[in-house]
């Protein structure tokens, strides 16, 4: 009788040893996951600000006149020899606010679209905010309403970027995400 109680007792004992085992695994593939998700975050956003302040930076290089066309929250079009080839190009940053993306669960997925010239749209990338923010010489916001004109929008001489990356899928509810901000000030507009 008592090896039978032996007997069970360790296969009990044996039992919650190889459950904690299981949720130790878990655990460390949920931790995996996580890492994971939010290494592949981080990247997608410095690569998507490094395209972006490629851009930003030439505004306004060659361009005579009109150098910022359209200024908005979430939208600006400006002009610049982006490629170094004498020849001015029109460029045109723009969050499209539906989430057309079926390949993530993310329901905050936006596109972040470029437009070079007269060419079609290209995803820069999948973000879930982006706003721009527009300053004159001496620091002061302008206001939205009033970048409608173009003797505003020649007043602006700095940029400030936000833009909200967040992962495609999420890992116990939770979408990794990651911030980037920074003030933007274009050699060919920041003279006075």
């Amino acid at each position: 009788m008592a090896s039978l109680l032996d007997v069970l007792g360790a296969t009990v004992i044996a039992g919650f040893i190889i459950l904690m085992i299981i949720q130790l695994n878990a655990r460390m593939v949920t931790s995996s996951m996580d890492m994971l998700s939010g290494t592949i975050t981080q990247s997608d956003a410095a690569l998507s600000a490094s395209i972006i302040e490629h851009y930003m930076y030439k505004i306004g290089h060659r361009a005579t006149s009109n150098k910022i066309s359209i200024a908005d929250s979430n939208m600006i079009k400006f002009c610049g020899d982006i490629d170094n080839d004498s020849s001015v190009d029109t460029v045109t940053f723009y969050l499209d606010e539906e989430n057309d993306f079926t390949d993530t669960d993310n329901p905050n997925d936006k596109g972040l679209y470029r437009i070079e010239n007269n060419g079609a749209a290209v995803i820069t990338s999948i973000v879930s905010k982006f706003e721009l923010s527009y300053f004159d010489s001496i620091g002061t916001q302008l206001d939205f309403g009033s970048l409608g004109s173009q003797t505003v929008r020649d007043k602006i001489r700095s940029i400030k970027i936000f833009i909200e990356f967040e992962a495609a899928f999420s890992i116990d509810d939770f979408y990794q995400g990651v911030t980037w901000k920074r003030v933007i000030r274009p050699k060919n507009i920041s003279a006075i």
